[in-house]
Protein backbone atom coordinates (compact mmCIF):
# COMPACT_ATOMS: atom_id res chain seq x y z
CA UNK A 1 0.00 0.00 0.00
CA UNK A 2 1.20 3.40 -1.30
CA UNK A 3 2.37 6.15 1.89
CA UNK A 4 -0.26 8.73 2.43
CA UNK A 5 0.36 12.48 2.89
CA UNK A 6 -1.30 14.24 5.98
CA UNK A 7 -3.51 16.27 5.30
CA UNK A 8 -2.50 20.24 5.08
CA UNK A 9 -4.00 22.94 7.16
CA UNK A 10 -7.25 24.73 5.50
CA UNK A 11 -6.09 27.54 3.51
CA UNK A 12 -1.99 26.88 3.51
CA UNK A 13 -0.51 25.45 0.70
CA UNK A 14 1.42 22.08 0.72
CA UNK A 15 4.75 24.21 0.53
CA UNK A 16 7.26 20.78 0.94
CA UNK A 17 9.69 20.52 -1.95
CA UNK A 18 9.72 16.97 -4.21
CA UNK A 19 11.05 14.29 -2.89
CA UNK A 20 11.21 15.31 0.83
CA UNK A 21 9.02 14.35 3.28
CA UNK A 22 6.32 16.19 5.30
CA UNK A 23 7.16 14.15 9.02
CA UNK A 24 10.43 14.02 10.85
CA UNK A 25 13.97 14.85 9.90
CA UNK A 26 15.32 13.08 7.28
CA UNK A 27 17.65 9.99 7.92
CA UNK A 28 20.83 12.01 6.21
CA UNK A 29 19.98 14.76 9.39
CA UNK A 30 18.15 17.22 7.51
CA UNK A 31 16.54 20.07 9.81
CA UNK A 32 12.83 19.48 10.92
CA UNK A 33 10.02 20.85 8.59
CA UNK A 34 9.21 24.59 8.95
CA UNK A 35 5.17 26.02 9.51
CA UNK A 36 4.84 29.06 7.37
CA UNK A 37 5.23 30.82 10.47
CA UNK A 38 9.25 29.95 9.83
CA UNK A 39 9.17 27.75 13.46
CA UNK A 40 10.46 24.62 13.70
CA UNK A 41 7.77 21.90 15.39
CA UNK A 42 8.69 18.35 15.55
CA UNK A 43 4.93 17.01 14.82
CA UNK A 44 3.56 19.00 12.38
CA UNK A 45 0.60 16.90 12.29
CA UNK A 46 -3.18 18.44 12.05
CA UNK A 47 -5.35 18.62 14.31
CA UNK A 48 -8.60 19.24 12.86
CA UNK A 49 -7.67 22.44 10.76
CA UNK A 50 -4.76 24.15 12.43
CA UNK A 51 -1.32 23.16 12.69
CA UNK A 52 -0.04 21.55 16.54
CA UNK A 53 2.20 25.09 18.09
CA UNK A 54 0.44 27.66 16.04
CA UNK A 55 -1.91 28.62 18.34
CA UNK A 56 1.08 29.04 20.94
CA UNK A 57 3.97 30.10 18.88
CA UNK A 58 2.83 31.57 15.35
CA UNK A 59 0.60 34.35 16.62
CA UNK A 60 1.66 37.23 18.71
CA UNK A 61 -0.30 38.96 21.37
CA UNK A 62 -2.00 42.58 20.39
CA UNK A 63 -0.03 45.32 21.09
CA UNK A 64 -1.64 47.68 24.24
CA UNK A 65 -4.15 50.54 23.18
CA UNK A 66 -3.37 54.02 24.20
CA UNK A 67 -5.94 53.88 27.12
CA UNK A 68 -3.49 50.85 28.69
CA UNK A 69 -0.66 52.54 28.36
CA UNK A 70 -1.88 55.70 30.03
CA UNK A 71 -3.64 54.01 32.94
CA UNK A 72 0.12 51.80 33.55
CA UNK A 73 1.62 55.34 33.18
CA UNK A 74 -0.64 56.82 35.88
CA UNK A 75 -0.28 53.87 38.42
CA UNK A 76 3.65 54.29 37.92
CA UNK A 77 3.68 57.80 38.92
CA UNK A 78 1.34 57.42 41.62
CA UNK A 79 3.60 54.65 42.95
CA UNK A 80 6.63 56.87 42.54
CA UNK A 81 5.09 59.94 44.23
CA UNK A 82 3.69 57.79 47.34
CA UNK A 83 7.83 56.17 47.09
CA UNK A 84 9.38 59.37 47.35
CA UNK A 85 7.38 61.12 49.96
CA UNK A 86 7.40 57.77 52.39
CA UNK A 87 11.61 58.25 51.83
CA UNK A 88 10.92 62.23 52.42
CA UNK A 89 9.06 61.63 55.94
CA UNK A 90 11.28 58.79 57.18
CA UNK A 91 14.10 60.83 58.13
CA UNK A 92 11.99 63.35 60.04
CA UNK A 93 10.32 60.13 62.25
CA UNK A 94 13.85 58.90 62.85
CA UNK A 95 15.34 62.49 63.81
CA UNK A 96 11.67 62.85 65.98
CA UNK A 97 13.16 59.59 67.56
CA UNK A 98 16.65 60.63 67.50
CA UNK A 99 15.74 63.97 69.54
CA UNK A 100 13.32 63.08 72.05
CA UNK A 101 10.11 65.04 70.95
CA UNK A 102 7.68 65.25 73.29
CA UNK A 103 4.18 66.94 73.68
CA UNK A 104 3.90 70.17 74.77
CA UNK A 105 2.65 70.12 78.51
CA UNK A 106 0.60 73.11 77.64
CA UNK A 107 -1.03 71.06 74.57
CA UNK A 108 -1.97 72.59 71.20
CA UNK A 109 -0.30 71.13 67.96
CA UNK A 110 3.38 72.15 69.24
CA UNK A 111 6.01 69.72 70.07
CA UNK A 112 9.11 70.49 71.65
CA UNK A 113 12.68 69.74 70.59
CA UNK A 114 15.73 69.69 73.17
CA UNK A 115 18.77 71.42 71.68
CA UNK A 116 20.48 72.61 74.78
CA UNK A 117 20.56 73.09 78.83
CA UNK A 118 19.54 71.01 81.47
CA UNK A 119 17.67 68.00 80.31
CA UNK A 120 16.71 67.53 84.03
CA UNK A 121 15.49 70.57 84.28
CA UNK A 122 11.55 71.38 85.00
CA UNK A 123 12.01 75.28 83.91
CA UNK A 124 12.60 75.83 80.01
CA UNK A 125 13.87 78.90 77.70
CA UNK A 126 12.21 78.65 74.77
CA UNK A 127 14.35 79.02 71.48
CA UNK A 128 12.42 80.87 68.42
CA UNK A 129 13.98 81.24 65.08
CA UNK A 130 13.30 83.95 62.42
CA UNK A 131 15.59 83.48 59.07
CA UNK A 132 15.52 84.67 55.83
CA UNK A 133 13.68 87.18 54.21
CA UNK A 134 11.04 88.77 55.91
CA UNK A 135 7.44 88.08 54.47
CA UNK A 136 4.36 87.21 55.33
CA UNK A 137 4.94 84.27 53.11
CA UNK A 138 7.78 82.27 52.46
CA UNK A 139 7.95 80.09 49.76
CA UNK A 140 8.99 76.82 50.37
CA UNK A 141 10.72 74.05 48.15
CA UNK A 142 9.36 70.26 47.66
CA UNK A 143 8.26 68.12 44.83
CA UNK A 144 4.62 70.51 44.58
CA UNK A 145 5.91 73.50 45.87
CA UNK A 146 4.07 75.39 48.95
CA UNK A 147 4.29 78.40 51.12
CA UNK A 148 5.23 78.71 54.75
CA UNK A 149 2.65 81.42 56.50
CA UNK A 150 5.72 83.19 58.77
CA UNK A 151 4.01 85.82 60.55
CA UNK A 152 1.35 82.66 61.57
CA UNK A 153 4.29 80.11 62.53
CA UNK A 154 5.54 83.12 65.12
CA UNK A 155 2.30 83.64 66.52
CA UNK A 156 1.91 79.99 67.21
CA UNK A 157 5.39 79.80 68.72
CA UNK A 158 4.88 83.33 71.00
CA UNK A 159 1.84 81.82 72.19
CA UNK A 160 3.12 78.62 73.64
CA UNK A 161 5.90 79.90 75.15
CA UNK A 162 3.35 82.73 76.53
CA UNK A 163 0.68 79.85 78.02
CA UNK A 164 3.43 77.62 79.13
CA UNK A 165 4.35 78.71 82.89
CA UNK A 166 7.33 76.38 82.66
CA UNK A 167 8.69 78.92 80.06
CA UNK A 168 10.75 81.71 82.04
CA UNK A 169 11.70 83.89 78.84
CA UNK A 170 12.71 83.22 75.21
CA UNK A 171 15.82 83.45 73.30
CA UNK A 172 14.74 85.15 69.25
CA UNK A 173 17.33 84.25 67.07
CA UNK A 174 17.77 86.25 64.20
CA UNK A 175 19.40 85.86 60.64
CA UNK A 176 17.91 88.08 57.91
CA UNK A 177 18.67 90.88 55.96
CA UNK A 178 15.15 92.49 56.57
CA UNK A 179 12.04 92.08 54.12
CA UNK A 180 8.30 94.10 54.12
CA UNK A 181 7.55 96.56 56.15
CA UNK A 182 4.49 95.16 57.14
CA UNK A 183 5.31 91.93 58.35
CA UNK A 184 8.62 93.24 59.69
CA UNK A 185 6.60 95.53 61.69
CA UNK A 186 3.45 92.88 62.85
CA UNK A 187 6.32 90.99 64.03
CA UNK A 188 8.02 93.99 65.94
CA UNK A 189 4.32 94.63 67.74
CA UNK A 190 4.02 90.20 68.24
CA UNK A 191 6.72 90.15 70.76
CA UNK A 192 6.37 93.62 72.25
CA UNK A 193 2.82 92.49 73.73
CA UNK A 194 4.61 89.41 73.94
CA UNK A 195 7.06 91.48 77.04
CA UNK A 196 4.11 93.41 77.91
CA UNK A 197 1.85 90.56 78.58
CA UNK A 198 3.65 87.89 80.10
CA UNK A 199 6.38 90.01 81.98
CA UNK A 200 9.31 87.04 80.49
CA UNK A 201 12.25 88.08 78.79
CA UNK A 202 13.13 88.16 74.88
CA UNK A 203 16.86 87.76 74.14
CA UNK A 204 18.19 88.59 70.83
CA UNK A 205 20.71 86.10 69.14
CA UNK A 206 21.76 87.62 66.00
CA UNK A 207 23.22 85.36 63.37
CA UNK A 208 25.40 86.42 60.38
CA UNK A 209 23.28 89.01 59.62
CA UNK A 210 20.40 91.18 61.26
CA UNK A 211 20.08 94.35 59.75
CA UNK A 212 17.20 96.62 58.25
CA UNK A 213 13.90 94.52 58.92
CA UNK A 214 15.89 91.73 61.34
CA UNK A 215 17.32 94.94 63.46
CA UNK A 216 13.71 96.52 63.64
CA UNK A 217 12.31 93.45 65.11
CA UNK A 218 15.21 92.72 67.68
CA UNK A 219 15.04 96.28 69.01
CA UNK A 220 11.41 95.23 70.68
CA UNK A 221 14.03 92.64 72.74
CA UNK A 222 15.32 93.55 76.20
CA UNK A 223 18.91 92.24 75.05
CA UNK A 224 20.85 92.10 71.82
CA UNK A 225 23.47 89.87 71.09
CA UNK A 226 25.39 89.96 68.06
CA UNK A 227 28.52 87.46 66.76
CA UNK A 228 32.07 88.90 65.77
CA UNK A 229 31.16 88.68 62.69
CA UNK A 230 27.41 89.62 62.42
CA UNK A 231 26.45 92.57 59.91
CA UNK A 232 23.69 94.39 61.44
CA UNK A 233 22.30 97.99 61.19
CA UNK A 234 20.62 99.26 57.68
CA UNK A 235 18.34 100.97 59.22
CA UNK A 236 15.96 103.20 56.98
CA UNK A 237 13.27 102.52 53.94
CA UNK A 238 13.49 101.86 50.23
CA UNK A 239 10.76 101.58 47.56
CA UNK A 240 12.15 100.61 44.33
CA UNK A 241 10.70 99.83 40.71
CA UNK A 242 12.22 100.05 37.03
CA UNK A 243 10.89 101.76 34.42
CA UNK A 244 10.98 100.69 31.09
CA UNK A 245 8.98 103.87 29.02
CA UNK A 246 12.67 104.72 27.33
CA UNK A 247 12.11 100.69 26.14
CA UNK A 248 9.18 101.40 24.93
CA UNK A 249 9.89 104.35 22.58
CA UNK A 250 12.59 103.14 21.23
CA UNK A 251 11.00 99.99 20.22
CA UNK A 252 7.54 102.31 19.18
CA UNK A 253 5.49 100.91 21.83
CA UNK A 254 3.08 103.17 23.74
CA UNK A 255 1.46 103.21 26.91
CA UNK A 256 -2.11 103.51 26.94
CA UNK A 257 -3.51 103.37 30.85
CA UNK A 258 -6.85 104.88 31.70
CA UNK A 259 -7.08 105.56 35.28
CA UNK A 260 -10.23 107.41 37.20
CA UNK A 261 -7.70 109.78 38.87
CA UNK A 262 -4.10 111.55 38.16
CA UNK A 263 -2.70 109.39 40.65
CA UNK A 264 -4.16 106.18 40.21
CA UNK A 265 -0.99 105.05 38.27
CA UNK A 266 1.64 105.33 40.71
CA UNK A 267 5.05 104.21 39.58
CA UNK A 268 3.36 103.04 36.05
CA UNK A 269 6.40 101.22 34.69
CA UNK A 270 5.90 101.86 30.95
CA UNK A 271 5.49 105.75 31.28
CA UNK A 272 7.66 108.27 31.74
CA UNK A 273 8.69 109.18 35.53
CA UNK A 274 6.11 111.85 36.84
CA UNK A 275 7.39 114.14 39.57
CA UNK A 276 4.52 114.60 41.74
CA UNK A 277 4.33 111.01 41.77
CA UNK A 278 7.61 111.15 42.49
CA UNK A 279 7.25 112.93 45.28
CA UNK A 280 3.92 111.33 46.59
CA UNK A 281 5.84 107.77 47.14
CA UNK A 282 9.42 109.72 48.68
CA UNK A 283 6.40 110.92 51.76
CA UNK A 284 5.56 107.45 52.37
CA UNK A 285 9.25 106.52 52.74
CA UNK A 286 10.04 109.52 54.25
CA UNK A 287 6.77 108.62 56.92
CA UNK A 288 8.16 104.91 57.10
CA UNK A 289 11.62 106.17 57.84
CA UNK A 290 10.04 108.48 60.61
CA UNK A 291 8.48 105.41 62.28
CA UNK A 292 11.68 102.90 62.28
CA UNK A 293 13.87 105.61 63.66
CA UNK A 294 11.58 105.95 66.59
CA UNK A 295 11.45 102.63 67.46
CA UNK A 296 15.08 102.49 67.37
CA UNK A 297 15.39 105.05 70.11
CA UNK A 298 12.24 103.68 71.88
CA UNK A 299 13.94 100.22 72.62
CA UNK A 300 17.89 101.34 72.86
CA UNK A 301 19.12 104.14 75.50
CA UNK A 302 20.03 106.34 72.36
CA UNK A 303 18.40 109.54 71.07
CA UNK A 304 16.70 110.11 68.54
CA UNK A 305 18.44 112.67 67.42
CA UNK A 306 21.46 110.14 67.48
CA UNK A 307 19.39 107.71 65.65
CA UNK A 308 18.80 109.49 62.37
CA UNK A 309 22.67 109.98 62.65
CA UNK A 310 23.53 106.45 62.40
CA UNK A 311 20.52 105.71 59.78
CA UNK A 312 21.42 106.05 56.61
CA UNK A 313 21.11 103.15 55.21
CA UNK A 314 24.67 101.50 56.33
CA UNK A 315 25.80 98.56 57.76
CA UNK A 316 27.56 97.73 60.90
CA UNK A 317 30.38 95.23 62.29
CA UNK A 318 29.53 94.17 65.49
CA UNK A 319 32.17 96.19 66.78
CA UNK A 320 31.38 99.17 65.48
CA UNK A 321 26.89 98.07 66.92
CA UNK A 322 28.40 97.95 70.15
CA UNK A 323 30.12 101.35 70.06
CA UNK A 324 27.31 103.16 69.05
CA UNK A 325 24.86 101.13 70.96
CA UNK A 326 23.12 99.51 68.63
CA UNK A 327 23.72 96.30 70.62
CA UNK A 328 24.75 94.88 74.31
CA UNK A 329 26.84 92.93 73.53
CA UNK A 330 28.84 90.54 71.72
CA UNK A 331 28.42 86.52 72.20
CA UNK A 332 27.29 83.25 70.83
CA UNK A 333 24.20 81.50 71.28
CA UNK A 334 25.42 80.01 74.73
CA UNK A 335 26.28 83.59 76.03
CA UNK A 336 22.33 84.53 75.15
CA UNK A 337 20.91 81.33 76.74
CA UNK A 338 22.69 82.44 79.67
CA UNK A 339 21.32 86.40 79.65
CA UNK A 340 17.94 84.90 79.02
CA UNK A 341 18.23 82.74 82.26
CA UNK A 342 19.87 85.54 84.24
CA UNK A 343 16.93 88.12 83.25
CA UNK A 344 14.56 85.54 84.53
CA UNK A 345 16.00 85.06 87.46
CA UNK A 346 15.67 80.88 86.11
CA UNK A 347 17.99 78.50 87.81
CA UNK A 348 18.89 75.32 85.43
CA UNK A 349 16.77 75.20 82.31
CA UNK A 350 16.55 72.80 78.98
CA UNK A 351 16.43 75.36 75.83
CA UNK A 352 13.94 74.07 73.95
CA UNK A 353 12.59 74.64 70.32
CA UNK A 354 8.85 74.30 68.84
CA UNK A 355 8.09 72.54 65.97
CA UNK A 356 4.81 71.60 64.30
CA UNK A 357 4.76 67.80 63.50
CA UNK A 358 4.78 67.41 59.61
CA UNK A 359 2.32 65.61 57.58
CA UNK A 360 2.45 64.12 54.12
CA UNK A 361 1.05 67.29 52.34
CA UNK A 362 3.71 69.07 54.06
CA UNK A 363 6.74 66.37 53.06
CA UNK A 364 5.16 66.72 49.75
CA UNK A 365 5.42 70.54 49.19
CA UNK A 366 8.80 71.12 50.99
CA UNK A 367 7.85 72.65 54.37
CA UNK A 368 8.60 70.18 56.73
CA UNK A 369 11.65 71.64 57.46
CA UNK A 370 10.27 74.91 55.93
CA UNK A 371 13.40 76.45 53.59
CA UNK A 372 13.76 79.98 54.05
CA UNK A 373 12.51 82.30 51.27
CA UNK A 374 15.96 84.12 49.66
CA UNK A 375 15.74 87.62 47.84
CA UNK A 376 15.46 86.43 44.39
CA UNK A 377 12.07 84.38 45.57
CA UNK A 378 10.64 87.71 47.61
CA UNK A 379 11.11 89.78 44.10
CA UNK A 380 9.79 87.31 42.15
CA UNK A 381 6.42 87.55 43.97
CA UNK A 382 5.79 91.20 44.34
CA UNK A 383 3.28 92.16 41.75
CA UNK A 384 4.38 95.66 42.04
CA UNK A 385 6.42 98.16 44.56
CA UNK A 386 6.28 97.68 47.89
CA UNK A 387 8.40 99.09 50.50
CA UNK A 388 11.03 97.10 51.91
CA UNK A 389 13.17 97.54 55.09
CA UNK A 390 15.51 95.44 53.89
CA UNK A 391 19.34 95.50 53.16
CA UNK A 392 20.11 94.79 49.66
CA UNK A 393 23.58 93.63 49.65
CA UNK A 394 22.44 90.03 50.47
Amino acid sequence: MSEQTPPQPSGEPNSQPSGQSSGSPSAEGQPQAQTATGYPYPYPYSYGQQAYGQQAYGQRPAAPGQAQRTACAGILLAGLFMLLGLLCLLPSLFSAANQNMVSSATGGNLSEVRVGGDASASEKIAMIELSGVIADVQVSGGLLGGAVDLVGRLRGEFAQAAKDDAVKGVLLRIDSPGGTVGASDRIWHMVSEFKRTTGKPVVVHMGGTCASGGYYIAVACDHLIAEPTTITGSIGVVLSTLNFSGLLKEYGVKDVTIKSGPNKDLLNSTAPPNEEHLAIMQTMVDETYARFTEIVAKGRPIKLEKVRQLADGRIYTANQALKHQLIDAIGYQEDAFATVRRLAQAGACQLVRYRKPPTFADVLAGNARAPQLNLDDLLGQLQGPRLLVLWRGR
